[in-house]
């Protein structure tokens, strides 16, 4: 593993390449700081997945709303409509970040 020449100036650390860093202590190869980004041949696999499993929440939590009423009454108001909340949240933030990720993939960035 060969590591990069280090010049240091008043904003950080840059190595050879370009690659600014922070610390002294750390260092960095110039091959694991190329291979940090993403390829435009890799698919993103995870995103997908989260984009199938935020789908498949939403559907689950709209198919329960008219059970909210019934889950109140039996453990509160409070709690129902915080861990509600919180599975919509988590749902929607899967739900785009995959959608984001897949339609980056199919009509690329612009």
């Amino acid at each position: 593993m060969t590591t990069a020449t280090r010049h240091s100036n008043a904003s950080g650390v840059r190595t050879s390449a370009g690659h600014r860093l922070f610390g002294e202590d750390r260092m960095i190869d110039e091959a694991s700081a190329a291979t940090d980004d993403q390829g435009p041949e890799r698919f993103p696999a995870l995103q997908a997945a989260l984009f199938v499993a935020g789908c498949v929440l939403l559907v689950l939590t709209a198919a329960n709303l008219s059970h909210l009423g019934e889950w109140s009454h039996r453990w509160g108001q409070i709690p129902v409509v915080v861990l509600f909340f919180l599975v919509m949240s988590i749902a929607g933030r899967w739900f785009w970040s995959g959608a984001d990720a897949v339609l980056a993939k199919v009509i690329g960035n612009r």
